[in-house]
């Protein structure tokens, strides 16, 4: 159903969920990053901002993705990022979390997920 929307629509599409799913270009790709069990309001506020941050990257990237579409990529890396500073958030606050408490998680979730260890 969401490829024949994607397709149809000519459009990126992704859907937040336990597993976020990145629908481009006749392809659907699942993210692997799971989160935690706590979704705040306005998370998709910060999953909006990440995934234009990622876009722009990306398409400056474009000749290296090997065929990847850079939505793709820009979406997986923004939901990749916020479901890590989310389940960073909630391990250290709990069920009391809040939006804004996630953003102190960012910075350390981007090195955790996008960053290659050195050899």
């Amino acid at each position: 159903e969401i490829l024949t929307v994607s397709n149809k629509l000519k459009c990126a599409i992704l859907c937040k969920g336990a597993l976020d799913k990145v629908c481009c270009k006749e392809t659907l790709t699942v993210c692997p990053e799971q989160g935690s069990n706590r979704r705040v309001g306005g998370q998709g506020d910060i999953l909006a901002g990440a995934v234009g941050l990622f876009s722009f990257w990306a398409k400056s990237a474009e000749g290296k993705l090997n065929g990847t579409p850079y939505q793709t990529v820009a979406a997986v890396a923004g939901s990749s990022v916020v479901k890590r500073a989310n389940a960073l958030t909630f391990s250290q606050n709990g069920r009391s979390m809040i939006t804004s408490d996630m953003i102190g998680f960012l910075s350390r979730a981007f090195v955790e997920v996008m960053e290659m260890p050195e050899k």
